[in-house]
């Protein structure tokens, strides 16, 4: 309990600026946040799509230009062909075996440590099976290229994000904090005796009326300490005139007081 107390008063004790400010930088960085997530996601899936494609079509041209190859036995022509495609940075296995299952070609380069896509083709000639294709294609060089194109999107992150705080900063500054301060500013002239101070607002929101309210106190104020003065004045000049007239009542006692004494002389 008293550290949630304590909270509390922490919490209180922020200004108002702040609590105003946070949630709305707050806000800005989840957008900031969601909208690079989403383009980094859709960057990976159209580099994947890519690479699919690629190997869908590479498969098709491999096969289809293998058959005759194949069909004859001719090696030489099989490892001509199969290196002009394995000289594709993105493949990097190529196995082509007979109907038999013996192996005609088998290219491999060194394993990257990246995702693997396989794609195998049966290999017919007039509708007969002689062989099969079995092409292996990396994602090292998409995910190299998902990491610049993450680099530059988490940039441009960052200076949208430092774009929308400093525009939220001023807007709300021009909207929000300056109309305050002018009636907190007001207040501190009102506390100080100062009544004749006026609060200029044009805006119609909560606070234009917040400050009209507060001109109209400092008017009813300034009306209230006239009338005061004049009634105390008022009662001044009526306790003048009481005092004047015991002393003109007491003048006569003493005079018809003096007039006796003599008349009995």
């Amino acid at each position: 309990m008293d550290g949630s107390s304590a909270g509390l008063r922490k919490l209180k004790g922020i200004s108002l600026s702040f609590k105003i400010l946070l949630p709305l930088i707050v806000f800005a960085a989840i957008v900031v946040f969601t909208f690079t997530f989403y383009m980094i996601k859709d960057q990976r899936f159209q580099k994947e799509s890519l690479l699919e494609e690629k190997s869908e079509h590479v498969a098709d041209l491999l096969s289809r230009s293998n058959v005759d190859a194949l069909w004859n036995y001719s090696a030489n022509q099989l490892d001509n062909m199969t290196r002009a495609f394995f000289k594709d940075p993105d493949i990097v296995g190529i196995l082509i075996t007979d109907h038999r299952g013996n192996a005609q070609v088998k290219l491999k380069k060194e394993d990257m440590g990246a995702k693997l896509l396989v794609k195998k083709r049966r290999i017919k000639k007039a509708g007969e099976y002689i062989g099969d294709l079995e092409a292996v294609f990396t994602t090292y060089h998409i995910e190299q290229d998902l990491k610049k194109i993450k680099n530059r999107i988490i940039v441009l992150a960052l200076f949208l994000f430092t774009l929308l705080s400093m525009l939220i900063f001023f807007i709300s500054k021009a909207i929000i904090l300056r109309p305050l301060d002018q009636v907190l500013d007001g207040m501190a002239h009102v506390s100080k005796g100062n009544y004749d101070h006026h609060i200029d607002s044009h805006s119609k929101d909560e606070i234009g009326l917040l400050a009209d309210r507060f001109n109209d106190m400092s008017r009813h104020i300034i009306k209230y300490q006239e009338r005061a003065i004049a009634l105390a004045e008022s009662r001044k000049e009526a306790e003048m005139a009481k005092n004047l007239a015991l002393k003109a009542q007491a003048a006569s006692d003493l005079k018809s007081t003096f007039l006796a004494n003599m008349s009995h002389e």
